[in-house]
């Protein structure tokens, strides 16, 4: 899991380095490109960061004759000896990079039985999705060769591939390494500030556009000569509507070059997802093409908003899912949307997606829209806090049977006008030990330089941490929205009071209103507790607590007209 970190200290565009370690594919074709990991650094294991330090070298998965793949491939309780003829792993291990899934035992045992038969390296892939950090256990001090996790997805198909042909893999920092080769990471390439825009907040290119550009390190030993910088967008039919490139002058490797390409905008946008690629290239030939290239999506919605690309069907889709800790009792992943139009818009609900340890079944999740009107510039602004959120929406979803990994929709309980230039965080609230979905492809390091403005925070019991769980960390989330026009109204919520509060036994409500109502209590963590109608005609109702233990409850009140009212409740 990653570590929460909350960061006040300025931005900086200096975040992309040759410090970082790639775990790249070298061949086939099919396995070329960069790869998300997570390295271990257990005191004697290598993490590869100085220039030149690296392995390459085929894969081989780590295999037992006892279990069938991919149980098998666990290596935890594998006799390795040198005279040992009983285990997949002697005399296929050595000297190749070893790759094993997570699970039944601890990362270091599973990298030492490998060491032991020979392996270079270890490629652990994690079973549950996004790679982690690895802890290192007994073992983890005597482990003397570089261990990478990898996530779910790319794991699966590197263990696929291994069965049919060899595969071929690069872990460490390839600065200096060759003669002709640059290249780029995601962190360090500007993407659109939100991946999701509502067509009603893109209705011209004064409205809408794209500042693109990134950095191009030269990691190769001779000066690229007629090296460009190339960004390409298509439409939703597929049709090219922007193509810029860029002469670079990068020195004798190592050296870097931040390029500036021309904005992207057009005078109208047609809804649908836009693809942007960018590529750096040698026209002699680069020696090294697994980050030569990089593709991303942002899309113009009919009805969403948010920093999440859209999926084939047109769905934010969580791919990393986090938590705060296995013993959390306050989760918050919210997202930060303002606009200078926004009255445009109204905000309906939000859509989400979450899994568990266990079952999602009969989780409830509180969904609520804050105005955040604490008064900030941007991240670097020391006034920068979580002080003032003012309720403008809230709903709730309770998940089903099955519905782990899934994206759900929550409605609010009322629709919201939103306000131009205003701050507000859509969030996601669980009182359990539940994960969030987040972006496989979420990487904002370059805008977060380029716009100084937080993404995706987060609260862990009571903590709020602007930053989040990082700026290549994103919610898969995004709020619904439809148009504000003179059909939509905003209904108002009804005068009237609970009390006593606090109260031990009964709680009066009092509405300036008749009909009937839906009167539904829940507590701090969202759970329902009580659910309920009522007439109302003047008189008072009364609802008993008595059963309830001690703490805060929320009584939220539905009338068949649309009206609302909501009450926090002491119960002492």
């Amino acid at each position: 899991m990653k570590k929460l970190l909350l960061s006040l200290s300025a931005v900086m565009l200096t975040a992309v380095t040759y410090a970082q370690v790639v775990v790249a594919g070298v061949a086939p074709q099919s396995v070329l490109g960069n790869y998300e990991y997570t390295i271990a650094d257990w005191g004697s294991t290598p993490t590869l960061s100085a220039p030149g330090q690296y392995v390459q070298g085929d894969l081989v998965l780590a295999m037992s004759d006892t279990l069938p793949w991919p149980n098998g491939s666990l290596a935890c309780n594998l006799n390795i000896t040198p005279v040992d003829t009983t285990s997949g792993l002697l005399n296929t291990v050595a000297g190749k990079i070893a790759v094993v899934y997570r699970g039944a035992c601890n990362f270091s045992q599973k990298a030492y039985n490998c060491q032991l038969a020979g392996a270079i390296a270890v490629i652990i892939v994690n079973s549950q999705g996004a790679p982690i950090a690895m802890g290192g256990g007994a073992l983890g001090g005597l482990v003397t060769i570089p261990v990478v996790m990898i996530n779910t997805n790319d794991g699966n198909f590197l263990a696929g591939l291994v069965a049919n042909e060899p595969v071929t893999m690069f872990i460490g920092n390839k600065t200096g390494l060759y003669t002709n080769d640059i290249g780029f990471y995601a962190s360090g390439v500007n993407k659109a500030y939100y991946a999701t825009t509502p067509s009603y907040l893109a209705t011209s290119a004064t409205e809408y556009n794209i500042p693109l550009g990134g950095r191009v390190l030269n990691f190769g030993s001779a000066a690229p000569a007629g090296a460009t910088f190339t960004a390409v967008i298509t439409d939703p039919s597929g049709a090219e509507v922007y193509n810029n490139s860029v002469n670079l002058t990068l020195g004798v490797g190592p050296d870097q070059q931040d390029v500036t390409l021309p904005d992207f905008s057009m005078a109208s946008y047609p809804s649908g997802t836009y693809t942007l690629t960018y590529t750096a290239d040698i026209p002699a030939g680069d020696d090294e093409t697994s980050d030569n290239a990089y593709t991303t999506t942002f899309s113009i919605s009919d009805d969403q908003w948010g920093y999440a690309q859209m999926d084939t069907t047109n769905m934010p889709s969580g791919w990393n899912y986090y938590r705060g800790s296995s013993t959390q009792t306050e989760f918050v992943v919210c997202s930060n949307l303002r606009n200078d139009n926004a009255s445009r818009l109204v905000a309906e609900g939000m859509y989400f997606s979450a899994t568990s340890a266990d079952s999602l079944d009969n989780e409830e999740i509180l969904l609520t829209l804050f105005e955040w009107a604490d008064v900030f510039v941007d991240v670097n602004d020391a006034n920068i806090g979580f002080n003032t959120l003012n309720e403008v929406a809230s709903g709730y979803y309770t998940f089903g049977n099955g519905e782990e990994y899934m994206t759900v929709y929550a409605a609010f309980d009322a629709p919201a006008v939103l306000e131009d230039g205003k701050r507000y965080l859509a969030c996601a609230y669980t009182g359990s030990p539940i994960y969030f979905g987040f972006e496989g492809d979420g990487d904002l390091t370059w805008n977060y330089g380029v716009y100084q403005q937080p993404i995706s925070p987060v609260k862990l019991d009571g903590t709020w941490y602007f930053d989040g769980f990082g700026t290549d960390v994103t919610a898969a989330m995004t709020l619904k929205v439809s148009e504000n026009d003179a059909n939509v109204t905003e209904l108002p919520t009804i005068n009237g009071s609970a009390y006593p509060n606090p109260a031990s036994d009964n709680v009066n409500i009092a509405l300036n209103t008749t009909g009937k109502a839906n009167i539904t209590v829940t507590d701090i963590s969202g759970k329902v507790v009580l659910a309920t109608s009522n007439e109302f005609n003047g008189a008072e109702f009364t609802v008993s607590i008595a059963n309830f233990e001690n703490g805060l409850y929320i009584f939220n009140v539905s009338m068949e007209n649309g009206q609302t009212a909501q009450f926090n409740v002491v119960k002492n």
